[in-house]
This record gives C-alpha cells, structure tokens and sequence, in this order.
C-alpha cells in the first residue's frame, strides 16, 4: 500500500483569479526537502488549480479541484510521458500521452469525494466545521482506489515557525483501519483553514517518520 506517495503528490487551461505560493520544508531520515505548491484559485466558482513538484524525482503534479476540494484532474508529468487520471461521475479513468491511449481499466468509486491532493482536499471540510468524512485517494502506481476516512480533533496551539498558531488537527486513515495501525495527521490553521503541517508514515509501520510543514507564503 503506497499511500505515502499518493500523499506527497503531494494541461488544464488557467483558472482566472488569482495565485498563491506556499513553500514547506519535508523531513524525514534526516533529509530536508523544499516543496513549493501554486494555487491558482477562481474566486466566483470556487475551483482550484494546484501544482507541486516531487523533490526528489522532479515530478510535475497538477491537480484540478471543484469547490468542496474534491479531484476533478490529476495530471502528472514525468520527464517522457505524461499520466492524466479524470473523474467522470462515480468513474476515473487514467489516459497517457503521447498516444493519449488509456493505459488501464476505468477505477470505479462512488459519490464520495476524491483526493489525488489530501492537504488542499481536506480544506473545505475543516472549514465548515464537520466533525467526519469519507473520501477516495488512488494509487497512481497500482491504480488502486483506497477509501479513507477524516476526523476532526480538538484545537490547540501549534508553533510554526515560531508563531503561535490555533490549528485544527485532522486525523486520515484506510476506512476499516484502526489508526493505530496507520495513520496520517494534519494540521489547519483555524482562522482561514490554511494547511500548516503534516506528520506521517514513509510507508508501513515502523518506516520513517516523515514532517511536512509551512516555512513561507508568497
């Protein structure tokens, strides 16, 4: 199960509106790695447009969200080819280019929500004050489809760099899952819902632990 890198991911014409960059540093064994993500957001639909790029391979993610966070497109661009998984209705189907040939059968879902980008995902759901939800996240590799689950927890006090801030803690796991066993947290500043900080898993238990968090917003 290769939900760490369906997390870290962490075409589409511009959204009209206006972009936003965020920088976060990601540790883990050690190593820190610079993660910039553009938003581009359209303020009368409440679309979004995310694009981030994997520190490590140099891997191009951009994402398409509907105004509730939920994936419309995901593109990924690698450095020979690029992967396009869509949402039509209760159905994602993935297309490569060149060729533009589907390279898998379609992946079924329901009317949950999907997230190919958890961190902005999860932002409409820590606005409006909802204490549970259901979505779908998809292995890129296996095309997997795997349902999650969200739970909001208490506010606290959260130190980014070295402000104070009050933020929303956010617990994801597989549904069916203890979250004892695998987990995921996130935190959202409680003010505007702006993704502060992420503490996981590299992959299974007893992997490395790895610590994404905001460093700057330009």
């Amino acid at each position: 199960m290769k939900l760490f890198s369906v997390i870290l991911l962490f075409l589409m014409a511009a959204l009209p509106g206006f972009t936003e960059e965020y920088v976060y540093v990601m540790r883990t064994d050690d190593v820190e790695y610079r993660i910039a993500t553009q938003i581009n957001r359209d303020e009368e639909t409440g679309a979004q447009q995310v694009e981030k790029q994997d520190p490590v391979t140099g891997v191009v993610h951009r994402f398409v969200l509907d105004d509730r966070g939920g994936t419309v497109s995901w593109q990924i661009v690698f450095h020979d080819r690029e992967v396009l998984f869509s949402r039509d209705g209760m159905t994602v189907i993935s297309t490569v280019k060149p060729g533009g040939s589907n390279d898998a059968t379609p992946i079924t879902i329901d009317e949950s929500p999907w997230f190919a980008d958890i961190p902005e995902g999860l932002q409409p759901f820590v606005i409006d004050g909802s204490k549970k939800m259901e979505f779908w996240t998809i292995d890129p590799a296996t095309h997997k489809p795997y349902r999650m689950v969200a739970k909001r927890g208490k506010n606290v006090d959260l130190i980014v760099q070295g402000t104070t801030e009050r933020a929303i803690p956010v617990t994801v796991s597989p549904l069916g899952v203890p979250a004892i066993f695998f987990s995921m947290k996130f935190w959202y500043r409680e003010s505007d819902g702006m993704f502060l900080r992420y503490e996981g898993k590299a992959g299974g238990p007893g992997s490395a632990d790895v610590i994404t968090e905001l460093v700057q917003k330009e």
